[in-house]
Order: C-alpha cells, then structure tokens, then sequence
C-alpha cells in the first residue's frame, strides 16, 4: 500500500476554489475537481488506492470527516455506476435525435454467371460479285411492287432507303458474348422531412431522462456523504464507548484490589470480593465488544472510502461536535422541495412521460420523406459506368392500424396519471424525510442537555459510594451500582451527540443539499443543473385533491 499517494489526497485537500467548468452537455469530463462544502479536493489529484500488486500492510490513516467524504465521492462505485448511466442516458439523446438526419448508405455487388448465347442481325458483305445480285433481286422486287401498285412511282434508290432492302443486304446469324460477370454500386440517401412530430418528442423525452440521470449523480455523491458521515461519526462513537468501557475496567480492577485489602483485613465479608471480581469480569466482556466494534467501525469506513480493510481509519478529533442549527422546519422543508434530487427526478419523469404522450401520438400522423440514389454498372471492376439517378419524395400516412396507436396512447396516459402521482409521493415523502430529521435533531438536543447533567451527577455519586465504602458506612453493592449508573450516564450522552450529529446530516441530505461544490477556472461557483419546476404543478395538486374527495 502506498500511502505517499493518499497523503497527495490529504494535501490537495488544502487546495480551495480550483476548479473546471461544469458543462452541461458532460458534466463528467467537465468536473476534474470536486470539493467538499468547506474544502477542495483535485480529482485528478485522487491516486488509484489500491494497487493489487503492492505488499498490503497494516497502516494508521488519520483524516478529518471532510477528508473522508471528499475521498469517498471521487472513488466511491456509487457515484461511478451513476456517472455511467449519466453517460448511457446522453449517449441515447444522441441516438434518438439521429433520426432526424439524413442517412446515406452505399452498396455494392459482384455477380457471376454462365456465358449467354444470342441471335443478331449482322451486315452481310457486299463485294463486287454480290452487289449485282442484290441489285438484281431488288430490281425484281420492285417490278412486282409496281405491278401490285402502279401509282406507286417507286424507284431503285427509294427502295434501298426500305427494310425491305436491307434484308437483302444483312444476314441473321448466332452469337456467344463473352460477358460472364458484372459489379454494381449503389449510393443512397434517405432524409425524413417531417415525422409528424415523434422524433421530436422523443428527443425531448431522452434529453429529460438525461436529466434525471445528471439529478442521481447529486443524489448518490449526498447519499454517500451521509454514509460516510453516519461510519465517521459511529467509528468516533464506538471509540468513546471503548473508553468508557476501559475506564470502568480500570475503576473495578482499583476497587477489587482495594476490596480485597478490605476483606484481608477482616473488616468486609468474602461476598463483597466475589460480587467485585464478577463485575470486573462482566466489565472486560464489555470492554472486549467496544473494542471490536471500534474495528468493525474502521472496516465499514474503510469499504466506504475504498482502502484496504487492513488500514485503521483515525478521526483527527475525538470530540463529537455540537453545533446548533438556526433553519427553521417551513424554511428546510421549501429548500427541499426545490433542491431535492427524487423530487427533481419525478417532476422530469413527469414532463418526460408527456412527450411520450406525444410520440404515441403521432403514430396516426403522415410522414414525409425525400429519399435519392445513384446506381452505377459494369463488366469490369470497379464497376462505375453506366450511371444512372433518381430522387424522390414521398409521403406515408397510416390511416388506420386495428388500434395500434389506440392503445399506444392509452398507455401513454397511464404511464403519465402514474409519473404524476409518484410526483406526488416524492412530495409528501420528503416533507416528512425533513420533518423527521428536524424532530430526531431536536430530541437529540434535549437529550444531550438532560444527560449531560446526570453525567455530573452519575460521577459525583460514584466519588460518594467509593469514599463510603472506604469509611466503612457504605455497602460494596452502592459502588457497584455507582460505576454502572456513570458507565450508562456517559454512554447515553455519547449516544445523544451522535444522535445529534447524524440527525444534522440526515437534514442536509433530507434537504438535498449538495455534497459537493464545482468551481469553474475563476474560482466562482458552478450551480448544479437548474433544478425544474412543473407547469402544470398545481393542477397535478389540484386534480389528486379532487380525486381524493371523490
């Protein structure tokens, strides 16, 4: 494992403000550096982590949360299986909207067959010794014309301009042509002028469901920054109960020892012993399961940020923060309505179901199409003589198809009446994502406030029980009860402040705030996709309540 190239990570985190331009038309090849809300991180800075061939060795890695989310989005397969849909979806806006193009096709053939034989007329040679035989038997000829018709007034040279004489002077015999082959190319082009408006719809429909795929990147780089906060905050939470445990182990192990001095020189009972030692022993089968959940806490965040299940995730701060929040629940729940992703996918789901509404549409519309060709022929290769052309136009209109296109719009609407209605749940599910968020949060804070006072309170008492008992006033059970009220005091606490903590992330993402912050080359902010907003909004609220009075 080479660790020089995360701490290139770690250090390119200290970069803020840098940044390409997130471009619409790709935002993958666009983005080459993602930050975090507070800091910046290269991607292209981000080393592959993992190298098969590299010896892997136990490491300490320590990050801060906001390191740990940075690393996470740019390597995490989430975010990549996300990015590649985005990439499948822009590559089908282009393969619809090819249709509307002209396409050319070229052909060519080479064919083979048997020699063909056929009868001609061909001249007949006129020596000397012919021509006045012809001339004769012509002569003859028109003697018998003349007579059959006496006005005719023909003479020997208008009867030579006659098919009558040239069979005099031609004769008929058979031929064998040689051509046994021939090669054709053929050039065509095909435009669709109009289409009646399915193209076009369906172009709008991709371009839409683009969209919605660009909305699951944001989605799955703010799912995984819970994650990864949710792991941090349970690995910081695991450590403290690790301590917790350690230090009820130390206390047991003090006061066992202290009780059996006690019990040597005869003042307490064997039975004050024995009930020690067995909570001493219930106290390092505690303290064995903490520490096996501090490494199965460093396991998960090592999975999250794709390191090697050998490496020790370190938090660079052991104190769970405490931070208040001034939103209030009507402001988050607006922000949330604006910027979530599953409400952005499910309105553009919706606009995109309309323009299929359309495409089933126009399936009963004319189309129109001007197609052209050049075909050349020959006995020779390549074969490009003898050309020859033709355009033409043309116009389909399907006047009736048993109900094809009938039920194809049936459909549409149904999928429509169903992407509206799951518009609808996204809406109502993520008011109450945030109101529960913001009342998880708000529990957490008070629990924080009324454990930390027994904390107070828990360790004050144990202080009390272990002096009376020395005093001899006490009983043993009293400091056994004290070290367990303190052990469920502190981890209650813990328990709250990491309750608070996740229940904050868990508002961010139930707000859909962005995980991430693109800035373009002059260090300016470069805002996600325009988040949309439906038209036809209050009508969809307007019809669901009608329906539902109904």
């Amino acid at each position: 494992m080479n660790y020089v190239k995360i701490a290139a990570v770690l250090a390119a985190v200290a970069l803020v403000g840098q940044g390409s331009v997130f471009a619409a038309d790709n935002p993958l090849l666009a983005t080459k550096k993602i930050v975090n809300t507070t800091d910046a991180l290269q991607r292209e800075s981000i080393p592959t982590l993992v190298d098969p061939n590299e010896e892997l060795a136990p490491q300490t890695l320590e990050l801060s949360l906001s390191e740990a989310v940075q690393i996470a989005v740019v390597n995490h397969y989430a975010v990549h299986i996300a990015e590649a849909k985005w990439q499948a979806a822009n590559a089908a806006v282009s393969e619809i909207a090819a249709k509307k193009n002209p396409s050319f096709d070229f052909q060519f053939g080479a064919s083979k067959f048997k020699e063909k034989s056929q009868t001609v007329a061909v001249p007949r040679p006129l020596g000397p010794e012919h021509a006045a035989k012809v001339d004769a038997t012509a002569q003859t000829m028109l003697n018998a014309l003349q007579q059959v018709n006496p006005g005719a007034n023909l003479t020997l040279e208008d009867l030579k301009k006659t098919d009558l004489y040239k069979g005099l002077t031609t004769q008929t015999v058979p031929m064998t042509f040689a051509q046994d082959r021939g090669f054709q190319n053929t050039l065509s082009v095909t435009w669709p002028i109009w289409t009646g408006g399915r193209v076009e719809s369906a172009v709008a429909a991709a371009r839409y469901g683009r969209d919605a795929a660009e909305w699951g990147i944001y989605k799955e780089e703010a799912d995984l920054k819970y994650k990864v906060t949710q792991g941090y905050y349970q690995l910081m939470e695991a450590q403290h109960f690790a301590d917790i445990a350690n230090t009820a182990v130390e206390n047991l192990t003090a006061h066992v020892k202290n009780v059996t001095q006690i019990y040597n020189a005869g003042v307490v009972a064997r039975i004050d012993v024995l009930s020690s030692e067995v909570a001493l022993a219930q106290a390092r089968e505690k303290q064995i399961k903490a520490q096996n959940a501090v490494q199965l806490a460093r396991a998960n965040m090592s999975n999250l940020l794709r390191l090697p299940t050998v490496t020790t995730v370190v938090p660079d701060t052991n104190e769970l923060p405490h931070r208040a929040i001034t939103i209030q629940r009507a402001q988050a729940i607006d922000y949330a309505l604006a910027h979530r992703w599953e409400l952005q996918q499910a309105a553009l789901n919706v606009k995109a179901s309309e323009e299929k509404l359309n495409v089933a549409k126009a399936g009963n519309k004319p189309t129109v199409a001007l197609t052209a060709n050049m075909s050349w022929q020959d006995k020779d290769f390549p074969g490009f003589e003898n050309e020859d052309w033709k355009v033409a136009g043309g116009v389909s209109w399907p006047l009736y198809d048993g109900g094809a296109t009938t039920g194809k719009v049936k459909g549409a609407k149904a999928d429509l009446a169903a992407a509206e209605e799951t518009y609808l749940q996204a809406r109502g599910q993520i008011e109450l994502d945030v109101t529960q968020a913001y009342l998880n949060i708000d529990s957490a804070e008070e629990r924080i406030q009324s454990t930390a006072q027994a904390v107070e309170q828990a360790r004050e008492a144990y202080k009390i029980a272990r002096i009376r008992y020395r005093a001899g006033v006490g009983i043993n059970l009293d400091v056994l009860d004290a070290q367990l009220a303190l052990d469920q005091a502190r981890t209650n606490y813990i328990t709250a402040l990491y309750d608070y903590n996740t229940g904050l992330a868990r508002l961010e993402q139930a707000m859909g705030v962005p995980a991430v912050v693109r800035y373009d080359e002059s260090g300016k902010v470069i805002a996600p996709i325009e988040p949309i907003t439906l038209s036809n909004d209050e009508a969809i609220l307007v019809t669901h309540k009608r329906q539902v009075e109904q």
